[in-house]
């Protein structure tokens, strides 16, 4: 690739050099614009018994125990990416806040009668308050320092203001701009907790080593790291008594993985003092996060999927299952990798190997392959094995926004399974599309990785990402247009040459929050609440 630099100022050097990033990033950055967002190739969606695994009660008992009788000689950890603020959360409350005829409006016309779709969740949102069916309500009312009544807050929109004031900006709680880590989300007799704590008390009950202690890594914002740790130490004395202990670590996104911007005509985008402008990389640029944990098995979950504790056992089951899954697959996969590097090989091992790849591990080889000679096969499929291993749950599809799981060509015509996100494919195509909207599976973000080679080594990561899968977004700043590349996604093309296992998960599993209303759903109800009694 040849290219000048002669666009780069000597103050533009010092810039990247500040953020870690190199000059050959510059150009690889620049040549993914030119060259644009490739979408994926679908195939076809993955289902039961075409690329996902569904197990039945028996099987499933078989990989918990083999989980259990596994896990103490493991080093094992939970990795959460835990970077978003909780702004998008309450967008429409803070929407109402920054206009507030919305909430005169509103309350003028009357709860129910209102028919948009900002307004209808607003009263849902309100006869959440009123019922107090919200777990950060006691905080809302403390910082208030009054109580609030359904008179005030239906027939008064000074009051509706008021409360959002207190709930979303420095005047109280700060929830727009809080970490969604730190928000309340559900209600213990004793305890109100946050995502952030129900991570802690779902993880111990399937990563607990024999020493009593729950190792757990997220990934946040530089602006919440110090909230984050005060958070913690508030929490700690009370939440160790009650489970043990455990061993937290932080990581922020890196600056080495910012992306540069450009205008569009692909010349790099500056600021009104002429600085280049950098953007995060999207999550994709976590992979650099997960790359650096030493961990033989990490489970990756989002930060907003967590349920109470009466609902945890689903949870921590499928943990196990999944787990497990992975690890009777990577027996296997060692097996043959030990004796596909021996000399003695013979060619039934080799079919056995093959046959191995293809049918359990959803491995597909090219057409010339059946024409290679035994030396070639043989170093072609310990390239395939010596991999690192993703088992990722599937919920059914229940029209939740999110990736899924397909069946994907790349540019050399290689088949494989992946997780495919809708931004990755093709809107301009009818195919795409209907490939796309037929899909009969979700993906929850619930994934178990090996990180270990067969010598209990570490993989480098960045050896197995598909850079072609990286996207660009249309963004504004100061009034101008301007281009974002967005790395390959953490579990989209920054996995996509790993070993993929997709195993069928109950829906049970999944209850994501994306907005302060889904709080008000049954599962983050909790069911021992005294209101309710």
């Amino acid at each position: 690739m040849k290219h000048d630099l002669e666009f780069l100022l000597p103050e533009d050097f010092r810039q990247i050099k500040k953020l870690g990033i190199s000059a050959e990033q510059i150009l690889h950055q620049l040549e993914a614009y030119k060259k644009g967002t490739r979408f994926a190739n679908l195939i076809r969606p993955a289902s039961i018994n075409d690329g996902i695994k569904q197990v039945i009660k028996p099987e499933a008992d078989s990989f918990i125990s083999l989980y259990e009788s596994k896990r103490h000689h493991l080093c094992l950890e939970k990795f959460v990416p835990a970077s978003g603020a909780a702004s998008r959360m309450f967008e429409i409350p803070q929407n109402f806040l920054n206009h507030p005829g919305k909430a005169a409006d509103l309350l003028n016309t009357g709860a129910g009668n209102s028919s948009t779709e900002e307004s209808v969740f607003m009263n849902t949102f309100i006869q959440g308050l009123e019922k107090q069916k919200f777990a950060f309500y006691p905080d809302l009312i403390s910082v208030m320092g009054k109580n609030i009544g359904q008179a005030s807050i239906v027939k008064n929109h000074r009051d509706l203001n008021t409360i959002l004031k207190f709930l979303l900006t420095s005047k109280g709680l700060n929830y727009s701009n809080y970490p969604k880590a730190l928000i309340k989300f559900h209600a213990y007799d004793t305890q109100n907790r946050t995502p952030l704590e129900e991570h802690l008390a779902e993880a111990r009950q399937y990563l607990r080593d024999d020493q009593g202690l729950t190792t757990l890594h997220f990934t946040v914002s530089p602006e919440h790291l110090k909230i984050v740790k005060q958070y913690l130490k508030s929490i700690f004395p009370g939440f160790e008594a009650e489970h043990n202990e455990f061993r937290i670590s932080f990581s922020i996104q890196r600056t080495n993985t910012n992306t540069l911007a450009v205008d569009d005509n692909n010349q790099p985008f500056r600021d009104s003092d002429g600085r280049l402008v950098f953007r995060p990389g999207g999550h994709g640029a976590l992979i650099d996060n997960l790359n650096n944990l030493m961990a033989d098995l990490v489970f990756i979950t989002n930060i907003d999927n967590v349920v109470p504790d009466h609902l945890k056992t689903d949870v921590v089951r499928y943990k196990k299952v999944l787990a497990g899954y992975l690890l009777s697959i990577q027996e296997k996969v060692f097996h043959f990798l030990d004796q596909l590097k021996s000399n003695d090989l013979n060619g039934n091992l080799l079919d056995q190997a093959i046959l191995f790849c293809q049918k359990h591990l959803n491995i597909h080889f090219s057409k010339e392959f059946k024409n290679w000679n035994h030396e070639k096969k043989q170093t072609t499929v310990l390239n395939k094995l010596n991999r690192p291993i993703r088992v990722c749950g599937m919920v059914k599809n229940a029209g939740e926004p999110g990736g899924g799981p397909f069946w994907v060509a790349d540019r050399q015509g290689q088949v494989s399974l992946q997780i495919i996100e809708k931004t990755q494919v093709d809107h301009t195509s009818e195919q795409q599309q209907l490939c796309l909207s037929s899909s009969t599976h979700f993906n929850p973000v619930d994934i178990v990785c090996s990180l270990k080679n067969i010598n209990r080594e570490k993989f480098d990561l960045f050896e197995f990402i598909d850079h072609d899968t990286c996207f660009i977004v249309e963004k504004s700043m100061a009034g101008k247009s301007l281009k974002a590349l967005e790395l390959p996604g953490l579990w989209n093309g920054a996995m996509a040459k790993w070993i993929t296992l997709f195993l069928e998960v109950p829906a049970s599993t999944f209850n994501p929050v994306k907005t302060v209303n889904d709080l008000l759903r049954t599962q983050h109800q909790q069911q021992i609440r005294r209101e309710s009694q």
